[in-house]
Order: structure tokens, then C-alpha cells, then sequence
């Protein structure tokens, strides 16, 4: 029996914590550029938190066709 795309994503436990671990590492990007906002090291984590931020917004819009932040389990 084949399932389509959103019934996967909503059972795969690895789909799922790859998504957490991914919204967990841009948050420590964010909280590490603000607080060191005036180093080199602090702005290009900032860079990378955007990059971060648009990959996610990507993978959510290429899981759901849509773009929404929250997932249920």
C-alpha cells in the first residue's frame, strides 16, 4: 500500500527530529549573533541563521505545498 508525500511526513519520526535538530541549530545561531553582534564571528552567524531560516522555509513549502512554521506529530 502506497502512502503519499504528507502521510510520510507526518509518521517519519527522522523527517520529524531533523526538522527540530534544524530549527534547534538556526535558534543557537541566532542567540550566538546577537550576542556577539559587534565581532566578525557574531555577524556571520547571523549569515548563516538566514540561510538557515530560508532552508527550513524551503523544506516546510517542498513538504506541505505551503508555508506554515508549526508541524503536528
Amino acid at each position: 500500500m502506497r502512502r503519499n508525500k504528507q502521510e510520510n511526513w507526518n509518521e517519519s519520526v527522522q523527517t520529524v527530529l531533523s526538522y527540530w535538530f534544524c530549527v534547534i541549530a538556526t535558534g543557537i545561531q541566532l542567540f550566538i549573533g546577537i550576542r556577539y553582534i559587534s565581532d566578525p564571528f557574531g555577524q556571520l552567524c547571523l549569515v548563516e541563521f538566514g540561510f538557515g531560516l530560508a532552508g527550513l522555509l524551503f523544506l516546510d513549502w517542498m513538504h506541505t505545498k505551503r508555508f506554515s512554521i508549526s508541524k503536528t506529530i
